[in-house]
């Protein structure tokens, strides 16, 4: 997974891609919010609305996904990613 936050103007703006052989390309993130050193955003991947929420401490974003289909959550995880320069 790849995310980039860059803080533009007054908002915040967004992208993220999934570096796996069978994620489908991820939508337009909404829902993007940045508070403090959490941020949240949601995504769709082909048939699913994912969450993301992580914490950001130095140079590691470390967080946890939920996949929801048809309004249920059907999978979670955690992830962990380190700035590169």
């Amino acid at each position: 997974m790849t995310v980039s936050l860059a803080h533009e103007a007054d908002a915040w703006k967004a992208t993220n891609t999934l570096e796996a052989d069978t994620a489908p390309p991820g939508g337009d993130i909404r829902e993007l919010k940045v508070e403090g050193n959490l941020v949240s955003w949601v995504q769709t991947f082909g048939e699913y609305d994912v969450t993301f929420k992580a914490t950001i401490e130095g140079d590691l974003m470390k967080g946890w996904i939920e996949a929801y289909q048809g309004g249920m959550m059907v999978a979670g995880g955690s992830f962990e990613l380190k700035k590169q320069p």
